[in-house]
C-alpha cells in the first residue's frame, strides 16, 4: 500500500515536472536551430 501510493506520488511529480520542462526544452531547441514558432501572437525562437 505504502509502496504503491509512494510510487503514484512520484509518477504524478515526475508527470508535474515534465509539463514544466517541456516547453522550456522546446524553446530552448528552437533558439538553437534558429527555428521560429508562432504560437497566435507569441513569436518563439530567432527571427532572420
Amino acid at each position: 500500500m505504502i509502496v504503491s501510493t509512494t510510487l503514484g506520488s512520484w509518477v504524478h511529480t515526475l508527470r508535474a515536472i515534465a509539463l514544466m520542462v517541456t516547453p522550456l526544452v522546446i524553446v530552448l531547441i528552437s533558439m538553437a536551430f534558429g527555428v521560429q514558432i508562432n504560437i497566435g501572437d507569441l513569436h518563439i525562437g530567432t527571427t532572420p
